[in-house]
């Protein structure tokens, strides 16, 4: 998954990110209150967000952007996917 890192490298970066999201998770949900989605729901939008966010990012040509941007592109892919799915269930909320 993380192309050029070793094994123990990319759990430990999974791991750290399941915890980070949670703690923004937890954050985002005071913020967003009834718009949001749960502290775990949160969580898991981001994480996954993270994930799908960093294998866009993999599959970009090689040298299209520098090795150090994937993971702070890949956090506000992230943050994107959690801002597009709180606008789309407030505007369900409103129909």
């Amino acid at each position: 998954m993380f192309s050029g890192m070793s094994l123990e490298i990319s759990l430990l970066v999974l791991g750290f990110a399941c915890a980070a999201s949670f703690f923004i998770g937890n954050a985002m949900n005071s913020l967003l209150g009834a718009s949001g989605f749960g502290v775990i729901g949160n969580m898991m939008i981001l994480f996954f967000g993270f994930l799908l966010g960093r294998n866009l990012v993999q599959t970009l040509p090689y040298r299209t952007m520098d090795a150090d941007f994937h993971l702070p592109t890949a956090i506000g892919f992230a943050f994107a996917a959690l801002l597009l799915l709180a606008v789309v269930k407030r505007l369900a909320q409103n129909s």
